[in-house]
């Protein structure tokens, strides 16, 4: 079985989050320490084999609107693909981006989101023929 809980902080900031399992026998508890950015970029998915096409999404980890975001992917290859314009988001901002590489090889491509307050990263390894 599988439990999922959401939680939306209201600040950013570092915070312990603590759970506790029990049963009639068992019983365990585990924490964590997290720091909560106002926003956080996630892991970017490889949509499509030829032509690649990528996603990611910017998520708002906060309770209220999060502006100026803007967001540039390097795709490996001295290309990037950048934002035309900033971003302001109340939840989630998903991406789709498409590219073709010249040549086979491996590649990294990394993406970065970024406002006044906060910079996230992820990078995606790929391998074209």
């Amino acid at each position: 079985m599988l439990y999922v809980v959401k939680h939306n902080y209201a600040d950013v900031g570092e915070y312990t989050v603590g759970a506790t399992v029990e049963d009639d026998v068992y019983s365990a508890q585990e924490s964590m320490t997290q720091t909560i950015p106002i926003f956080g970029l996630d892991i970017m998915h490889r949509l499509s084999k030829l032509p690649l096409i990528f996603a990611f999404s910017i998520n708002n980890n906060v309770n209220y609107t999060i502006g100026n975001i803007s967001w540039s992917c390097d795709m490996g290859d001295n290309n990037t693909i950048e934002s035309l314009e900033n971003l302001t988001i109340d939840d989630s901002s998903f991406i789709y981006m498409k590219h073709e590489y010249d040549s086979g090889g491996n590649y990294v491509v990394n993406c970065t989101a970024t406002n006044t307050t906060t910079t996230d990263y992820e990078d995606i390894f790929i391998h074209i023929d």
